[in-house]
């Protein structure tokens, strides 16, 4: 007890000195979770890489007028892709030889960590071009294909024609618009129904809203509505 007295130590920095140590270990810890997180696997970032370029939605941006297809460029997908990378922690690089294309995929957290993707070196006609160009042409077909394969980028092939487009134009409905629906709405008032009865109606019998119809499910409505009678 003498030996107690005489350290001349306040009670409280016991607490004090216990509450740092907790918190020095609650920090390592919280630190070591995140060190987990960000060094994942290079196959765990690009699934996830994959994943959100899958729900961006990409769209072809350009039309091909000679051979009639739309098709991809590098400009319609690679700046979502650059930033993910950089999310994720993920360093490209492409590289040509005479033979082959390769893109290499390095893991920044671990740069041992890679995945390679090679395409075999091809010649492509182009039109009006000299030798340089017709080079630049085929690395950049090359670039783009060999982002498409790693990050599983999903588009239609090059065989994709407007036929194709028309026929998935044709099977689209078509949707309503503003005026028709002010129409509807216009007709059941005169016939003594709010608007709100109709929203229902069209709940009931479609399950989804009156801006989601179909012209066909329109009509269909705007046909019962003038065989009833004024609901006055």
């Amino acid at each position: 007890m003498e030996v107690i007295k005489n350290l001349d130590v306040p009670e409280s920095c016991f607490f004090d000195e216990y509450s740092r140590d907790e918190m020095d270990f609650n920090n390592e810890s919280r630190s070591h979770e995140s060190r987990s997180e960000v060094v994942a696997n290079i196959y765990h970032k690009m699934n996830k890489i994959r994943i959100e370029l899958a729900e961006f939605n990409i769209v072809k941006g350009n039309y091909n007028e000679y051979s009639k297809y739309y098709y991809m460029e590098l400009s319609d997908f690679l700046p979502e892709l650059l930033r993910l990378c950089d999310k994720y922690g993920v360093f490209t690089q492409i590289s040509f030889s005479n033979e082959v294309a390769t893109l290499i995929i390095t893991n920044c957290d671990a740069p041992a960590e890679q995945i390679i993707f090679n395409s075999p070196m091809r010649d492509i006609v182009l039109k009006a071009t000299n030798a340089m160009q017709s080079l630049g042409g085929v690395e950049t077909y090359q670039r783009r294909y060999l982002y498409m394969t790693a990050f599983e980028i999903v588009a239609k092939d090059v065989l994709d024609s407007t036929a194709t487009s028309v026929k998935e134009a044709k099977m689209k409905p078509v949707e309503i618009t503003p005026k028709q629906i002010q129409a509807l709405f216009g007709l059941a008032h005169s016939k003594g129904y709010d608007g709100e009865s109709v929203k229902k109606v069209v709940y009931k019998h479609y399950s989804k809203g009156i801006r989601e119809l179909s012209l066909v499910e329109y009509d269909y409505l705007i046909e019962q509505y003038n065989k009833l009678s004024p609901n006055l």
